[in-house]
């Protein structure tokens, strides 16, 4: 008889890998990612606020209601459910790490940030930040030598320091807005003084630092960043931008998301739902849509259903008035025609009626695939030994794909148990 396979090999009962299949089957459409290149939102304005949360690590309720929201289980690759929160009130920015997948608690769960303070992609010594907070019971400011190394210039976090006034870290597992399962919540306070921006600047930013992911739940090493899914230190030219926004003018308006991607196959249409919130201080406003796309484009009212038109006879579709702090749901749709390829920008200009000089761009990235998994697909138990002993030793999993465009491909995959909760292996 042969050698039996080191330990690190998967082995499987028959019995067991019936039961498997229907988890298995989730690769093709969870666990593999194909990169085809897309763009993904990499900006996020810090929302005005007059109602700053408390930093203990809990989330009370409607808290952080007034927060921008980037879901960032939307990027693809992410793998722990989770949304950043920011804000800022003219003297802190407010950040929070919702991880609502993160419900066991680790002592090494982890969640860190980044800022690139000149927002130049250039490190500056003592001029870089980044932010940590969990493995275990800890907090770390740390500092960039200009050189690529990073190293803690107080942990703690320690609010004596200056330009430190009010900086505070805290984490703690609960419940949110967003889940009612107790989960991990880091939550944090950053003085602007000492990050060298005021109200309307932007700054580079980065969900993730030298050492760890944006947020990490270290019991299966599921974690999430942004503005992209990436491994590893990043460059601060790979930063995405925090735009810190200042106290509302007499008009204004926020659009959020303003920038989405997905993807779609030729022939289907594609929807993206988005708020046109007035944050004036005047008036009731009506927010003007000005669309420019080479695929079709129809706004909705997300509540009634109905195809937007223009209340204000101006010649544009709008939102209807709405009150000072009033937002309206909208969905774009988008119409992905049937010889479509390649990709397209639909550009969505929203502009205030009292203001005509208060607008926001908004983007669409809609993308046909490059690359698809196209059925069949199989998977089946190899047992290497003579005479088998009714043991697999090897799983195999053959999938095929279809691409467009040559190039190289990666491919990532989880094999989960029947709860679906728990990996068994990856490749």
């Amino acid at each position: 008889m042969r050698p039996r396979p080191s330990s690190n090999l998967l082995r499987l009962k028959r019995a067991v890998l019936s039961g498997l299949i229907v988890a298995i089957l989730m690769i093709s459409t969870e666990g593999f990612l194909i990169n085809t290149g897309a763009h993904f939102p990499t900006s996020i304005d810090s929302r005005w606020t007059t109602s700053p949360p408390l930093i203990d690590g809990n989330m009370t309720s409607l808290e952080w209601s007034d927060a921008t929201v980037v879901n960032l289980t939307s990027i693809p690759g992410n793998k722990l459910a989770s949304y950043l929160l920011v804000k800022n009130d003219a003297r802190y920015l407010y950040l929070c790490y919702d991880a609502i997948g993160d419900d066991s608690f680790d002592m090494l769960d982890t969640a860190s940030m980044a800022f690139d303070t000149d927002h130049d992609g250039i490190e500056t010594a003592g001029r870089e930040d980044q932010f940590i907070a969990g493995f275990r019971v800890y907090s770390a400011h740390l500092i960039s030598d200009g050189s690529g190394n990073w190293t803690v210039h107080d942990s703690p976090v320690n609010d004596s320091l200056p330009n430190h006034t009010g900086l505070a870290v805290a984490y703690g597992f609960g419940q949110s807005d967003f889940a009612s399962n107790v989960h991990r919540i880091y939550e944090f306070r950053i003085p602007l003084p000492l990050l060298g921006v005021s109200p309307g600047d932007a700054i580079g930013f980065l969900a993730g630092s030298q050492y760890f992911a944006g947020v990490l739940d270290y019991s299966d090493f599921t974690q999430s960043t942004w503005p992209r899914r990436f491994l590893g230190p990043q460059s601060l030219d790979k930063f995405g931008t925090l735009n810190i926004n200042a106290a509302p003018d007499i008009a204004d308006l926020l659009v959020d998301p303003l920038e989405q991607w997905n993807i779609g196959e030729p022939g289907t249409s594609i929807d993206y739902v988005f708020t046109v919130m007035n944050e004036g201080t005047m008036a009731p406003d009506v927010f003007d849509f000005n669309v420019s796309s080479i695929w079709n484009v129809t706004l909705y009212d997300l509540l009634l259903g109905t195809p937007l038109t223009d209340t204000d006879s101006d010649g544009l579709n709008d939102t209807g008035s709405l009150d000072l702090g009033v937002g309206k749901a909208i969905l774009a749709r988008v119409d992905i025609p049937p010889t479509a390829t390649g990709s397209t920008i639909a550009l969505l200009n929203v502009s205030s009626s009292l203001d005509l000089a208060v607008h926001l761009l908004g983007r669409l990235y809609t993308e046909i695939p490059i690359a698809r998994f196209t059925p069949p697909h199989n998977d089946y138990g190899i047992d290497l030994d003579s005479p088998p002993d009714g043991l697999y030793d090897y799983l195999r999993v053959e999938i095929s794909v279809a691409v467009e465009v040559s190039g190289a491909y990666s491919f990532e995959g989880y094999l989960y148990d029947q709860s679906k909760t728990r990996v068994i292996a990856n490749a």
